[in-house]
């Protein structure tokens, strides 16, 4: 959905929404088990092009490995504003 649409899973406010607050919590329980605390961010399901063809499997941000939970959080919001729009189905038979 559009982050800037209130009804949105993925609206962007002074709060966290849920999808934040999800990659926050699973972020932080995972990065203790990173030494160097890299992580790739994958996206799942979404519009993007004149064509709006769903892709079931994106990279999230411009880099392919991230640093720390704020690198993931930063990747996840940095697809919010590129023109991708988050949205289903997500089909994960091809990834």
């Amino acid at each position: 959905g559009n982050p800037l649409n209130e009804s949105s899973l993925h609206y962007q406010s002074e709060s966290l929404n849920d999808y934040e607050e999800s990659i926050l919590a699973v972020g932080t329980a995972i990065q203790g088990y990173s030494r160097d605390q890299q992580f790739s961010v994958w996206g799942f399901g979404a519009k993007f092009g004149p064509d709006e063809a769903v892709r079931h499997l994106f990279q999230c941000g411009d880099e392919p490995l991230v640093q720390g939970v704020e690198g993931i959080l930063q990747a996840y919001r940095s697809v919010l504003y590129s023109g991708f729009y988050m949205s289903g189905p997500t089909v994960f038979l091809n990834v």
